[in-house]
């Protein structure tokens, strides 16, 4: 009885894993974004990176963009000498200090050229690797 129960719990073990394994749901879904002002920006809130750029969400269940130039995989608070901001995207490192004016931080590190066939003909982009 002992071998049967373990099998069948290892079997549904399994198969919720594969099926979690599976899933491309995302984790968060960002809710209604709404225009930017200077009060709201630099309010209290949360930020996040998702696929279309980095947002700040508030308490009143709103996303506020503060950059949509490409996606951001890993957000950096630094507090070192003055507080700043790194932030890992798909554009590269960029940094902030105010989260209004960002700056690209991508001098040396190694790039990927992606060529681009399209209806328009043959372009080229930069991806960090």
């Amino acid at each position: 009885m002992r071998i049967y129960s373990f099998v069948i719990g290892s079997i549904f073990l399994l198969t919720s894993c594969a099926a979690s394994a599976q899933s491309t749901k995302s984790i968060y879904k960002l809710p209604e974004t709404t225009a930017p002002t200077v009060e709201t920006a630099l309010a209290g809130g949360v930020i996040a990176g998702s696929d279309s750029g980095l947002y700040r969400l508030t308490a009143t269940k709103t996303a506020i963009p503060l950059w949509t130039e490409g996606k951001v995989s890993k957000i950096i608070r630094s507090k070192q000498t003055n507080e700043r901001w790194y932030f890992l995207t798909s554009q590269g490192i960029v940094t902030s200090a105010d989260l209004k004016t960002f700056e690209y931080r991508n001098n040396r590190l190694p790039f990927l050229k992606i060529k681009q066939v399209g209806s328009e003909g043959i372009s080229f982009s930069n991806k960090p690797a």
